[in-house]
């Protein structure tokens, strides 16, 4: 469908109040282009980097690295919250979510093992590695199933943008983004998530 035809059937559909609509997307989007598009290819991302102190608190584990702290911070048994302040200030306010209501969440109960290039803790349900040279964060089960592995993990530009690169297994697959036309099955391929709905598409966008 021509941008032309498109305009007609959606003022048709929904009138001049969808067209501005349409039409206050499309600028937008426009500086997100300006704002980010031209500044990708020359800002550097960058990630913690290597540890260089590790502090323990009943909850979990915060580790100073050379681009601010990490926090690995155990909610249940089977579930870790890891968060990057990108800054030398160690204050991490308390988690907060929209959609978990659960606020008062027990100790959990943890082994640490440390060694020279990684630090091992483990609950009663999941082992997670860190590595320190650089930081690294990897889950697995207690039997040795992988569960997450960071390559290269949380990493950042200087421009306020934000990435977290995975490991995907060989057997995983990687299902569904939201509204999409894409099809099922989204393993192989790079897709661009925008925190805004998309008013034309059609399959294969």
């Amino acid at each position: 469908m021509a941008k032309k035809e498109a305009i007609q059937f959606y003022t048709e559909v929904g009138g001049k109040a969808l067209i501005d609509h349409i039409r206050t997307y499309e600028k937008g989007i426009g500086r997100y282009d300006r704002r980010y598009g031209g500044r990708r290819r020359n800002t550097p991302w960058f990630a913690p980097g290597e540890v260089q102190r590790v502090v323990t608190y009943e909850r979990g584990l915060r580790f100073q690295c050379q681009r601010g702290w990490v926090e690995v911070r155990w909610m249940a048994a089977d579930c870790l919250r890891v968060r990057w302040l990108r800054q030398n200030d160690e204050t991490f306010l308390e988690p907060f979510s929209y959609t978990v209501n659960k606020v008062d969440w027990p100790v959990v109960a943890t082994e640490i093992t440390e060694h020279d290039d990684m630090l091992i803790i483990q609950s009663s349900e999941l082992v997670c590695r860190i590595g320190r040279r650089p930081f690294r964060v990897a889950v697995e089960t207690l039997d040795g199933q992988p569960i997450s592995f960071d390559l290269p993990g949380m990493q950042a530009r200087e421009d306020g943008m934000v990435r977290l690169s995975l490991v995907l297994q060989p057997d995983e697959t990687s299902y569904g983004l939201g509204e999409r036309a894409f099809g099922l099955q989204l393993r192989g391929n790079c897709l661009h998530l925008w925190n805004t709905d998309a008013p034309v598409y059609q399959r294969g966008t």
